[in-house]
């Protein structure tokens, strides 16, 4: 591996966000396309900010790193309370059951492989400046 390729559970977080902002962007659109455009907001700046996230997580970057966990626990949030309201009777369609539960998936998946492996974390550490010590 060298040292420009982040390691496997970088790439999968990567895709994973990736995957993410484009669902979120794709529903966006199709708020748009269907005539409303209020309730395309969220979908559309949390698509943006979810590829801005994976481009930063790329090259090693803790802000992103960091951004990603929040969008990660942002997206759990946001499919579990569609899951609820889903599976509460409100006559949701099977297939945007089927992919809200694989956005939860996602979030959770992006949050484990980028705090968990030791690659991964190794990866974020390459940036951090050595602290000082004092006794010395």
């Amino acid at each position: 591996m060298s040292e420009r390729t982040p390691p496997a559970p970088v790439i999968g977080a990567v895709v994973a966000v990736g995957v993410v902002a484009a669902l979120l962007l794709a529903t966006g659109a199709l708020l748009i396309a269907g005539g409303l455009p209020r309730s395309a907001v969220l979908p559309v700046a949390f698509g943006l900010l979810g590829a801005a996230i994976a481009r930063g997580l790329w090259p090693g970057w803790r802000g992103p790193r960091v951004l990603a966990a929040f969008f990660g626990a942002f997206v759990i949030l946001y499919a579990g309370t569609t899951l609820a309201d889903g599976l509460g009777g409100t006559g949701a369609p099977a297939a945007v059951l089927i992919g809200t539960f694989v956005l939860a998936v996602a979030g959770a998946a992006v949050i484990v492989l980028l705090f968990v492996p030791p690659s991964s974390r190794a990866w974020f550490a390459r940036y951090r400046k050595p602290r000082s010590r004092r006794n010395e």
